[in-house]
């Protein structure tokens, strides 16, 4: 049985014992099959286009669980109609997957519009806000012993209690922020190792021009440098020699290899 829906231009959420799809534009399901690269690229394209053009896409940095309400009884939330963490609440591990799909389905200059937003607001609060619930008191034992909590009780965003930004407590998982780092590597700057080799599929946005960066993998440092901007690869060379694709196999890739994508 198809998750996908032609006619809505992305997949249902899930489908019930009787067969039924149901589907509330569930942003979860969507970009994790994008992050999976089982989305073929015309379908890719018009997901995100389905996406940007829903008038709830983009509630403060990213997407919310579902874009639109869950109104056929399957949701027991309350009076409201999207729920606490449905409603734009923003965790930075599920907005990762957003940000990889923006990249690989909107290119580079996509996802530097949810990137930029998140760059700017965690220079200016650390993405700290006031929490929904007195998560501080109610954990006093664990903010004395750590007063870092005391900047991470409220690190997501949502409209749920009103008409502008304001805080929703979440846990403080290190794996958020994380989630954030693999995104920009991976679906950014492009960098897909898995246990074979490296694909290098870049989505550069033309503030992060000339970026250059180091990363372990396998035992062994990699250095890359991507110059220019964009979303197609010109040419891949390593340590000098030109390479066919971008496509490198682990055996071509030495300890401290110099990995050069020009856009």
């Amino acid at each position: 049985m198809l998750f996908r829906s032609d006619s809505a231009g992305h997949y249902a959420g899930w489908i019930d014992v009787t067969g039924k799809a149901h589907d509330a534009w569930y942003t979860s399901i969507n970009f994790m099959a994008v992050s999976a690269g089982i989305v073929p690229p015309d379908r890719l394209s018009r997901m995100m286009r389905s996406f940007v053009s829903h008038p709830n896409h983009h509630r403060i940095f990213a997407a919310g669980g579902n874009l639109d309400p869950i109104t056929d009884g399957t949701y027991r939330g309350g009076d409201m109609a999207f729920g606490l963490w449905l409603n734009g609440g923003v965790l930075l591990g599920p907005a990762s997957y957003e940000l990889v799909a923006r990249a690989r389905g909107m290119g580079g200059e996509g996802a530097w519009e949810m990137l930029r937003d998140l760059e700017a607001e965690w220079q200016k609060t650390h993405l700290a806000h006031i929490p929904m619930i007195d998560w501080c008191r109610e954990h006093g034992a664990l903010v004395s012993r750590n007063p870092r909590l005391m900047l991470t009780g409220g690190n997501a965003w949502t409209w749920i209690d009103g008409n502008g930004a304001s805080g929703a407590g979440t846990e403080t998982y290190l794996a958020d922020g994380g989630a954030i780092l693999w995104a920009l590597y991976t679906g950014v700057l492009g960098i897909q190792p898995d246990f074979q080799g490296i694909t290098v599929e870049p989505h550069i946005p033309a503030a992060l021009a000339n970026v250059r960066t180091e990363m372990r993998r396998l035992g062994r440092l990699l250095k890359f440098q991507i110059r220019g901007s964009g979303d197609k690869l010109e040419s891949l060379t390593v340590n000098g020699r030109p390479s066919a694709g971008n496509r490198l196999s682990w055996p071509e890739l030495n300890e401290g290899a110099e990995i050069t994508a020009v856009m």
